[in-house]
């Protein structure tokens, strides 16, 4: 783990696995800024995401820069970030960005920029630029997560309604409503991980319900067998995502009810707990679930001259 200079103030280490703890502390300094990295360190430490992965650092404590390389597929690469709030920052990653180790971690093939900072977008379409890489950009949503020390979210009760974990029978029903499944190659290893691992919620519809009377019933989708209406689950490059009502079963606070049991899931396993969202129903359910408003968040696709890019490796 010998430092590498990239400037007369930058060095970049490439840390192991026996760093993961210490990384997770130094980011707490963060705070919930943190909170997404810090969820993807934890489940690589504990096994729930089996990807190869190199991790690198710079700086301590306040000043620390985290990046995150894993591979779900041997020629696919998924980059994260986690850098402090300053103005520096982006300079800083520029420098990174251009480290000799990472010339080869991430810019030695295809790759996605997974939830980065909007504030680092300009940086890393400049780096691949030089790189010789294309760009595609492919959503931007916000991004949250729960401040550490509050108190413990509590179950929400539905009439008729069983708040459960899914089976690993579920990840085809999961991935059935997922919009990028077509596209993303190891969607099911991305969604199936994180649910064998116990961190997920379904609503089971257990016994018939009156409609709503504003015509959330409208266009009613058949519920499978078990009853299973709503879910969300952790995505293994960590955060809650998945988040699905079927068609019918809307507007009767089924999402609520899965974010809150996912919510003090993922906390009473150690994990903080972080999402990222555009919608306005689920916006209403982070307020009331005391997650904090962070900041925009970019998804982007970075390939070689070579590579023809796909859209939707999108976790």
């Amino acid at each position: 783990m010998d430092p590498t200079s990239v400037s007369v103030t930058e060095t970049v280490v490439r840390a192991e696995s026996v760093d993961l703890n210490r990384l997770v502390t130094q980011l707490e300094r963060h705070g919930t800024r943190s909170a997404k990295m810090r969820f993807g360190l934890l489940l690589l430490r504990n096994g729930v995401n089996k990807c190869p992965y190199e991790l690198f650092y710079s700086g301590q404590s306040e000043d620390i820069l985290v990046i995150l390389v894993t591979r779900p597929m041997a020629d696919f690469r998924v980059v994260s970030v986690a850098a402090p709030e300053s103005p520096t920052t982006p300079s800083r990653l520029a420098r990174i960005l251009r480290h000799p180790d990472l010339r080869s971690a991430i810019w030695g093939g295809r790759f996605r920029a997974d939830c980065w900072p909007e504030s680092l977008l300009a940086t890393v379409k400049d780096a691949a630029s030089e790189m010789g890489f294309r760009f595609d950009f492919i959503s931007d949503q916000t991004s949250f997560a729960r401040p550490e020390g509050l108190a413990e979210v509590q179950t929400i009760s539905r009439q008729g309604v069983s708040i459960r974990p899914l089976l690993p029978e579920h990840v085809d029903t999961v991935m059935h409503y997922w919009p990028y499944t077509a596209e993303v190659e190891y969607a099911h290893k991305m969604i199936g991980e994180g649910l064998i691992a116990g961190l997920s919620a379904g609503a089971f519809i257990t016994e018939p319900v009156e409609p709503p009377k504003d015509g959330g019933n409208d266009d009613q989708e058949p519920l499978p067998a078990d009853g299973l209406a709503c879910w969300a689950l952790v995505n293994h490059d960590g955060c809650i995502g998945y988040l699905h009502t079927l068609a019918g079963h809307r507007k009767r606070g089924l999402a609520a009810a899965v974010m809150a049991e996912l919510t003090r899931l993922c906390e009473a396993a150690g994990y903080p707990a972080a999402f990222h969202t555009n919608h306005p129903a689920v916006l209403r359910i982070a307020e009331d679930l005391q997650y904090e408003k962070l900041f925009t968040v970019f998804w982007a696709i970075l390939s070689p001259p070579s590579d023809v890019p796909n859209r939707a490796l999108h976790g």
